[in-house]
């Protein structure tokens, strides 16, 4: 996933390890990723998966301040934009989701999806 604004531009990598664990490079509460209020954030996930994008695809969902888009570009590919307001200055999360079609048509099966929670700190400068 990439994080972009003027003058910056932030990577977070999955890369699953044994404990579950998978997002690299997060930070301690405080020096999080931050914002300001009213600034545009880029958000852009590229996946690896699936290798055949024409059995199936992936959507993305990003979702900030209880509001959820989809962001699907292309199979493996989504990207949005986020803008948090004045009244979400402290910390708040930046949730991105990318879930295969087949997850989506057969909830119950053994597919499954991703899930990114991104804390970051929302200032008013």
């Amino acid at each position: 996933m990439i994080l972009s604004k003027p003058g910056r531009v932030d990577t977070i990598f999955s890369s699953p390890l044994r404990d579950g664990r998978g997002l690299t490079n997060l930070r301690w509460l405080d020096s999080l990723y931050q914002v300001r209020a009213e600034e545009e954030i880029t958000v852009r996930v590229i996946t690896s998966t699936p290798q055949d994008t024409i059995a199936d695809k992936n959507r993305f969902f990003l979702t900030v301040a209880g509001n959820k888009t989809d962001i699907t570009q292309t199979a493996l590919q989504g990207e949005g934009v986020v803008r948090f307001t004045a009244s979400d200055t402290g910390y708040q999360h930046i949730y991105v989701e990318a879930i295969p079609y087949l997850n989506l048509l057969y909830p119950l099966s053994s597919y499954t999806g991703t899930l990114w929670a991104i804390p970051v700190k929302v200032v008013l400068e």
